[in-house]
């Protein structure tokens, strides 16, 4: 059922965007030309279509664009009918696909002998340590120009297990969950802290922070995917110490 906050779309006004812009490559390959393609995508991924089901809204995407260009694929004119049912099937097909494990592997603005336990939020576990030695990051210095990317070495590692149908699905909620116990945290420790003046603007007021890049791999180390996620303003922060008490009262 359609929730009254998703995007209403019209699929008739959308076949014939599509059915307007549609082409072929040198190699058969179905196209689009003059069309903002992701636009669509992204509008169908919010639709009633799409909002209410189980996926996390990068899936939705991805099953959104799959579906503009495989019904532009299969030939015939693009109707509203054809792109409802393309639409359907390959939304069917995704949530029948079985979940697979995955553990991103990244960084918290922490000093690396912090002590913390695993945590576990939603059916993700959470584990942090100065280092997870059998992850293997090498495949980033190519994806990076052969650089190194920004040192996390004094950082306290952290990794999260999580399950999912996709490489994206599986970075998104990693992230969140990290993200969800660093707002738990960082508001166990500002809880106290009635003002702050800072002359930098772009100075975070939080103190556990994500660190530079975070990727994705398969519970025996390798990489699960060709790729990376980074923090674009990044800097290296004046590391954050916790002492016991404070240690205790955030794992509460």
């Amino acid at each position: 059922m359609a929730k009254k906050d998703d995007i209403q779309v019209n699929l008739g006004w959308m076949a014939n965007e599509l059915e307007s812009a549609r082409g072929t490559d040198a190699n058969g390959k179905a196209v689009y030309t003059d069309l903002e393609i992701e636009e669509l995508a992204m509008m169908l991924a919010a639709s009633q279509h799409l909002a209410s089901v189980d996926l996390s809204e990068e899936e939705k995407y991805q099953v959104a664009i799959d579906s503009l260009f495989a019904v532009a694929q299969r030939g015939g004119t693009i109707t509203s009918a054809r792109l409802r049912g393309t639409l359907a099937s390959l939304r069917s097909s995704f949530l029948k696909k079985p979940a697979e494990k995955y553990v991103l592997l990244t960084s918290l603005t922490l000093k690396r002998n912090t002590s913390i336990s695993t945590v576990r939020i939603s059916g993700n576990t959470l584990s942090f340590g100065k280092e997870f030695a059998k992850f293997d990051r090498e495949f980033t210095r190519s994806l990076n120009g052969g650089e190194d990317l920004p040192d996390d070495s004094r950082l306290l590692k952290a990794k999260v297990h999580v399950s999912a149908r996709s490489v994206a699905g599986a970075a998104e909620k990693a992230i969140d969950s990290l993200d969800f116990i660093r707002g738990a945290w960082n508001l166990s420790l500002n809880r106290h802290l009635h003002s702050q003046w800072a002359f930098d603007p772009t100075k975070a007021v939080n103190r556990i922070l994500p660190g530079p890049y975070h990727t994705l791999h398969l519970p025996n180390g390798s990489a699960a995917d060709q790729s990376y996620w980074y923090e674009p303003f990044f800097q290296m922060p004046t590391l954050v110490g916790i002492g016991e008490k404070q240690l205790e009262q955030m794992q509460k």
